[in-house]
């Protein structure tokens, strides 16, 4: 028995018919401001205090919101993962991880940036990883490697498994390109082209395994 829906978007339609405003739910269960609206967007999993938050607030049995998520964690995986059903691409990695196990061996992540796949609190990043930023990065952290992910000083087959998310504005407004190079901290977006993407990162610098952009396929083995 698995849920079509996640736990918030009950809640979501539970505040409408009766018309409360997730503010008040927030007062209601004692949290802080904000906990309910991330609650309904996924970004908050209802474990057994949200459960006896939402009891209090909302008058209904504790176990009804912890079986709605254990429903919702049990359902089959879909055939494709798109982020905008989750409320972060760190929250995509984690269900993807949950369904299929990550790889062993050593990671990279050759566009890190910021670090956006990676949230302590949701999905951390595997231990010993390697974390590219771009040249024109601002402030890099000691551990990063300050590097052109077009161009890595990494050996073939140097990792078993690449997280790879690349520029994919590949047309569009020089204000589109500033943003996407500034993400990337490299000095021009317009100089990337797919066969760059393809050949350089994906076809060399993967052993077992890829994750792009929130999806995974074997490349070179299993």
């Amino acid at each position: 028995m698995h849920s079509t829906a996640p736990p918030g978007a009950f809640l979501a339609e539970e505040l409408a018919a009766r018309k409360i405003r997730p503010r008040d739910i927030d007062a209601g269960a004692g949290w802080c401001r904000g906990t309910t609206k991330r609650l309904i967007k996924g970004a908050v999993r209802v474990d057994q205090s949200i459960a006896d938050g939402l009891a209090i607030a909302l008058g209904t049995p504790a176990s009804t919101w912890l079986v709605l998520q254990r429903q919702w964690d049990d359902r089959p995986p879909p055939d494709v993962m798109a982020v905008h059903n989750w409320a972060s691409n760190a929250h995509m990695l984690a269900d993807l991880f949950r369904i299929m196990a990550p790889p062993d061996g050593r990671w990279c992540d050759l566009t890190h940036g910021t670090g956006r796949w990676w949230k302590s609190s949701v999905n951390p990043a595997p231990d010993g990883m390697v974390r590219c930023v771009g040249p024109g990065t601002a402030n890099p952290a000691p551990h990063d490697v300050v590097t052109d992910f077009r161009a890595t000083p990494f050996a073939d087959d140097a990792f078993a498994v690449t997280a790879y998310d690349p520029p994919y504005v590949l047309k569009g407004s020089d204000a589109q390109f500033a943003t996407m190079a500034a993400s990337y901290g490299i000095d021009d977006a317009h100089g990337i082209t797919l066969d760059q993407i393809v050949d350089v990162n994906l076809a060399k610098r993967v052993k077992r395994g890829i994750i792009t952009d929130g999806t995974t396929s074997g490349r070179g083995g299993a």
